[in-house]
């Protein structure tokens, strides 16, 4: 082999080394971005999990606080929910916590998810707290943590919403859906990734429906019958009826009730009903104008 031929040999074998090791470091690079890319998602999805855990054991509503979902936002959700921690805490029997997950939009190349927690041991829970920031410290500081990284729903201007309900109207709320975009690098493969989960809420309470029919019945009386009232939940009601003559104070209660009309002749009276349930949710029906002999 002659010098020249050698020296072809060297820088052909040269290109090919470089390329070889090109490719390996490419592939390194690769599967690097790759894995920090399922380690992401996999935090996330713990995180949904964890979620999905608080939601399922959303609180029963009460009378003195009949909206368990507090607060319904696209990036912001704020609930009570029981406390799988036991036992109960002082009069707190039904041993419930406040639970709020918001997403943290400082980095929108890297929003963060965080939960915070509000316990107490009264009987009835203190006012929510503060929600202006994420997190926030109104809440208890120590409660304060990042269950999630590099969430992309915001990035580059776009406004993907973290959470969507299936009602406007906190108390009609049955199901949330999470929709969680994830991207350890926006500028770099691989590509950003979604990943979505629904939970029902088994616990949620939800208003009655009024409705009534009235039956005159001679001397300047009405026979009220609020039956056909239903309660999503199939819980016992209270009725409550009035004449929009007095629309602040109820003429009678009870499922059926007999109004004697305030009148020395035939009249006609506007007749309303209001049912409750046992969480002090309200629903009411249309107003009926009846003419009573």
């Amino acid at each position: 082999m002659t010098l020249m031929e050698l020296l072809t040999a060297s820088v052909l074998m040269i290109f090919v080394i470089s390329a070889t090791l090109f490719s390996y470091e490419h592939f390194v690079t690769n599967s690097n971005a790759n894995g920090r890319q399922n380690d992401a998602e996999d935090t996330v999805r713990n995180a949904t999990d964890r979620l999905a855990r608080d939601l399922r054991n959303l609180a029963s509503p009460t009378a003195w606080q009949p909206d368990a979902i507090e607060k319904a936002d696209p990036y912001d959700t704020v609930f009570q929910s029981v406390n799988p921690v036991g036992p109960p805490a002082g009069q707190n029997q039904t041993n419930v916590r406040r639970v709020r997950y918001c997403l943290d939009n400082a980095n929108p190349g890297n929003e963060q998810l965080w939960v915070e927690y509000q316990t107490w041991s009264t009987a009835t829970p203190p006012p929510m707290p503060a929600t202006d920031r994420c997190p926030d410290p109104a809440w208890p500081s120590a409660s304060d943590n990042e269950v999630a990284s590099h969430i992309t729903n915001r990035v580059g201007g776009q406004n993907r919403p973290l959470f969507a309900y299936d009602s406007s109207q906190l108390t009609a709320i049955t199901s949330v859906r999470v929709s969680v975009f994830v991207d350890v690098d926006p500028a770099r493969n691989p590509p950003e990734t979604v990943l979505q989960s629904g939970v029902f809420l088994r616990n949620q309470n939800q208003a009655p429906t009024a409705s009534f029919s009235a039956t005159p019945t001679g001397n300047h009386k009405v026979v009220l019958n609020g039956s056909a009232s239903t309660d999503p939940e199939g819980q016992d009601l209270l009725y409550e009826w009035y004449d929009s003559s007095d629309p602040a104070n109820p003429i009678g209660d009870g499922i059926t009730f007999t109004y004697t009309a305030p009148c020395t002749t035939s009249c006609v009276r506007t007749l309303s009903l209001k049912v409750y349930d046992p969480a002090s949710l309200e629903g009411d029906a249309p107003a009926q104008t009846v003419t009573i002999p």
